[in-house]
């Protein structure tokens, strides 16, 4: 079974935020992961109706699915981020950084 791997970063105002969680999810592929990616919930929470407080509630409940997160180049610019950041490792969950 394969190891299962959340991706993190900036998201709110980075329009390119899809590439890059993409291209994350590929490279984590190639390497054998299971790959979670947020970037994909805006296709399925797209309506006005959900707000910021939403969206980390559900993220937060996928990662604590995963055994390890994935930090993409930039994670600190984002309050998000952050949080699920300070998750695994008050989880003791593995944390890799993009280089």
């Amino acid at each position: 079974m394969g190891k299962k791997i959340f991706i993190s970063g900036a998201i709110t105002n980075d329009p390119d935020h899809k590439t890059k969680f993409a291209e994350a999810e590929k490279h984590l592929q190639e390497q054998g992961y299971v790959v979670v990616n947020p970037a994909k919930l805006s296709e399925i929470m797209n309506s006005d109706e959900f707000q910021w407080e939403d969206y980390i509630k559900v993220t937060i409940t996928m990662l604590c699915a995963c055994d390890s997160i994935y930090m993409l180049q930039g994670w600190q610019e984002s309050k998000g981020a952050r949080e699920e950041e300070l998750y695994a490792w008050v989880h003791g969950k593995e944390i890799i950084h993009q280089n």
